[in-house]
């Protein structure tokens, strides 16, 4: 996540001050690459904090709905930057709020459901002796 908000703010918050298009249209690519960076790990996110046992249905609702209001007042706010200084800083303000998103983001604690399978675990379940006859490895019949 931090990686993607990152690439993203630098690249967006340079668009400002680039005056060729083939250099526009390149950091527009890495922002891209950025975003795709950083939707999926924040979507991972939620459900890890959702949890496998729990309905996830208003919660992603919810996450997306903060999204969404973002997407609809980003290019307001914007417009309004541009109509009063200029593309210029629109760019520098969108890439200043992404780097200090992924600063902060460095601070947050580290998502750990109970639920989670701990290291110890899964080396146990490696154990050929813990796995029971009748289920096999892999699909394989281990009794025979």
């Amino acid at each position: 996540i931090v990686v993607g908000f990152l690439i993203t703010g630098v690249t967006v918050g340079t668009l400002g001050l680039v005056h060729n298009e083939w250099m526009f249209i390149a950091l527009s690519v890495v922002a891209g690459m950025g975003g795709g960076i950083l939707n999926p790990a924040q979507q991972a996110v939620v459900a890890d904090v959702i949890g496998k046992e729990r309905s996830g249905g208003k919660v992603m609702a919810s996450y997306q709905m903060v999204q969404d209001a973002g997407t609809i007042s980003g290019p307001i706010a914007a417009g309004l930057i541009v109509d009063k200084v200029g593309y210029d800083w629109a760019f520098a303000a969108a890439g200043a709020i992404c780097v200090i998103v992924g600063i902060a983001w460095l601070g947050l604690p580290t998502v750990r459901p109970a639920d989670r399978v701990t290291a110890d675990e899964v080396n146990e379940s490696d154990d050929p002796s813990n796995v029971p006859r009748e289920s096999g490895r892999r699909g394989v019949d281990s009794s025979l």
